[in-house]
């Protein structure tokens, strides 16, 4: 099989970090301007891939769109409900469903085509970063993972909002880190709202195959999750929990 050639210019536009707490949703739709807007404009990074054949030039969006109101990415990682049919998203989708496609079509002996899609794909890829194919995520660049993680085949990531993985974290296969939710009011739904809540996973985390972290939840340092559970609340350090909803069972110290 021939070599991934065509080379494809990728344009990744970040704005601010999101602020630690969420705005309140009615707050950021009267808002004209994002908070910190002014004093951290918006930044681009270029990166060059070969894509399969097609060629990708995708901006995203940060704090404040041309006409100087708050764009629905900066809506979408701070926690606010957002159009996820928003133009700019939909475009940063396309850019993550391309380099997946690169990453999980690539064949066995084009190890450094993968690494490449996966460190252009990710907001962080630590040092020693395994990732097995096949892999999905929706926009790549809220994913961040410290060093030595492994995550096995058929993991799911929906990074609508900051995924962070420590470091020496374990990831079974077919497991689901699901920071996407949809309003309880029906009429939202049918608006084409959506919300997003962040995921935190410490270091030394052992997630069993088929799990799935529901949006919100923090898992710490050191636990172990059992197979199949739906993890929907906030794990302590140093246990050991399992379950649909997951419990803890046992501490480890």
């Amino acid at each position: 099989m021939g070599r991934l050639a065509l080379q494809a210019q990728i344009q990744v536009r970040h704005g601010a970090a999101p602020p630690k707490k969420c705005m309140p949703t009615s707050q950021i739709y009267n808002a004209r301007t994002a908070p910190d807007a002014e004093s951290a404009p918006c930044r681009v990074k270029r990166r060059t891939l070969g894509v399969h054949g097609t060629t990708a030039r995708v901006g995203m969006m940060g704090d404040k769109a041309s006409g100087g109101s708050v764009t629905e990415w900066y809506k979408m990682v701070s926690g606010a409900r957002y159009d996820a049919n928003d133009a700019q998203l939909v475009r940063a989708r396309e850019r993550a469903r391309a380099l997946t496609f690169q990453f999980n079509h690539a064949p066995p002996e084009q190890a450094d085509a993968r690494r490449q899609a996966i460190a252009v794909l990710l907001g962080r890829s630590g040092e020693r970063v395994r990732i097995e194919p096949p892999f999905h995520c929706d926009y790549g660049v809220n994913i961040h993972l410290g060093d030595d993680v492994y995550v096995n085949m058929n993991c799911v990531v929906l990074d609508c909002a900051r995924v962070q993985v420590g470091d020496r974290v374990l990831v079974g296969s077919g497991v689901q880190l699901v920071t996407a939710a949809h309003p309880v009011d029906f009429a939202e739904r049918r608006a084409g709202l959506e919300l997003a809540l962040p995921i935190t996973i410490g270091d030394d985390v052992w997630i069993g195959a088929g799990a799935i972290i529901c949006p919100g939840v923090s898992i710490g340092a050191r636990c172990v999750i059992g197979a199949g559970s739906v993890v929907v609340r906030e794990m302590p350090p140093d246990v050991v929990a399992a379950g649909n909803p997951c419990r803890v069972v046992r501490g480890l110290r």
